[in-house]
């Protein structure tokens, strides 16, 4: 740890261990390739306020309005493009132009991509049907809480378990345990 619990000081040292040392990563899911470092550790007093990881000025509105999305077990960026909340639009618009056909013809942070994606966040706002299926990102994390199916297709609401405590005796610790993907 880092002597004064600095917090960004410790995300800036695993940002330049990265850049020195770093691994090649790519993702399918987003189709994107990574520089990172596997097992990286850090802690953190929470008494001494939250570590909220970024090089940018982040409200902290902005996460939590996320956290509760994930929480009502929401899988359509709506709601969050309504609030000028934006942290999975992008990969809801890059869902949209794969289901259009129109991956290839938009290079992702292109100009034409930006362009488009500005249309896209725009159409989201109006008052129609578009969101609907334009804006539906799948069984994303909050969504999977809330809405689990289990070995026999019955859908579980993993969360409401958990503070009701039924997932474990005596409200153990593995009673905390969410499952996020489905196999």
């Amino acid at each position: 740890m880092i002597r004064g619990n600095k917090k960004m000081e410790q995300y800036h040292i695993l940002l330049k261990e990265i850049l020195k040392r770093g691994d090649i990563q790519y993702e399918p899911r987003t189709e994107t390739w990574t520089l990172g470092i596997s097992a990286w550790t850090y802690t953190f007093d929470l008494n001494k306020g939250f570590p909220l990881m970024t090089t940018k000025n982040i409200p902290p509105r902005l996460p939590f309005e996320e956290l509760f999305w994930k929480l009502r077990g929401e899988r359509n960026v709506k709601s969050l493009v309504d609030k000028n909340i934006h942290f999975w639009t992008a990969n809801a618009f890059d869902k949209y132009l794969k289901s259009q056909g129109l991956k290839d013809k938009f290079p992702k942070h292109s100009l034409q991509w930006n362009s488009e994606f500005k249309l896209y966040t725009e159409k989201i706002l109006e008052k129609t049907d578009f969101y609907k299926t334009a804006g539906d990102l799948g069984p994303v994390y909050g969504y999977q809480w809330r809405h689990w199916k289990d070995q026999n297709g019955k859908e579980v609401d993993q969360l409401k378990k958990i503070l009701n405590g039924s997932e474990a005796p005596n409200r153990s610790r593995a009673a905390g345990l969410l499952k996020v993907t489905q196999l």
